[in-house]
């Protein structure tokens, strides 16, 4: 990808990209820490605010079926 935006001055930059993934995901490391398929952390972000997280047991938000997880 970053060869089609290479010689666009109004594209996206794959550095504040991949630099935004990295500070997700170990912002993600930091407050998803137990395994546990039925657990679901739901995010949401609203601009000018910190993302704010809540954990969801055995709720709607749930999107793998049952008989997918071991035991």
């Amino acid at each position: 990808m970053f060869q089609l935006v290479r010689d666009d001055p109004g594209a996206w930059q794959p550095a504040a990209c991949m630099n935004f993934a990295l500070a997700f995901l170990d912002f993600l490391s930091h407050v998803v820490t137990q395994d546990d398929p039925r657990l679901v952390t739901l995010f949401a972000w609203e601009p000018g605010c910190h993302v704010s997280w809540t954990r969801h047991r055995d709720s709607d938000y749930n999107f793998l079926p049952t008989w997918s997880l071991s035991s």
